[in-house]
């Protein structure tokens, strides 16, 4: 369904003009999928696996860089650092059971949250889903993760009780919609 080859890379910029590198995700990412964990706060962590995790293990790293373009996209926002690439951000959907939709996760490194690159992430990747045929995105979201419901309302999404862990919020779009 999806090709990674179809998303062009190009450099996207903040509302303070800061410009980064918005790519696929490539299976050489391991590395710097670590390091972008190694360097979030625990609770960030938290809020996207859901469990505390204190480091990515090398073969976690390489199953979550590696991404079956059959079956999802992830894409990462990079920028220099340190004289090397690194990545801030890594946002990804992968399609269900139901051929026709999808779940996202976004995580952004812990120093650049509240500057809109999940934001503009997540536009990245609904916009991607609608592109090749997806007709709904959904995300599993903490009931404590604010800032995620939040974005998400703003996005369009719609939100749903889960109605076996109060915990869990679901929120869906309609990728038919027009979104904000």
């Amino acid at each position: 369904m999806t090709d990674r080859r179809s998303f062009r890379p190009r450099d996207i910029s903040l509302r303070d003009g800061r410009i980064f590198h918005l790519r696929p995700i490539d299976p050489a990412d391991g590395p710097l999928l670590r390091d972008m964990i190694d360097r979030s706060a625990p609770e960030d962590i938290r809020l996207r696996f859901f469990a505390p995790i204190r480091s990515l293990t090398e073969e976690a790293a390489e199953r979550l860089s590696r991404v079956d373009p059959a079956n999802g996209m992830a894409l990462v926002v990079e920028a220099p650092e340190d004289g090397r690439n690194a990545i801030l951000a890594v946002g990804r959907f992968a399609i269900g059971p139901a051929a026709d939709e999808a779940e996202y996760a976004v995580m952004v490194r812990s120093d650049l949250k509240g500057q809109g690159l999940g934001y503009l992430l997540m536009r990245e990747i609904i916009a991607y889903a609608r592109n090749h045929g997806l007709r709904r995105l959904y995300g599993e979201v903490l009931r404590e993760n604010a800032t995620m419901l939040r974005m998400a309302d703003e996005l369009g999404f719609q939100r749903r009780e889960d109605p076996d862990d109060p915990g869990l919020v679901r929120v869906i779009v309609d990728l038919a919609a027009k979104i904000a």
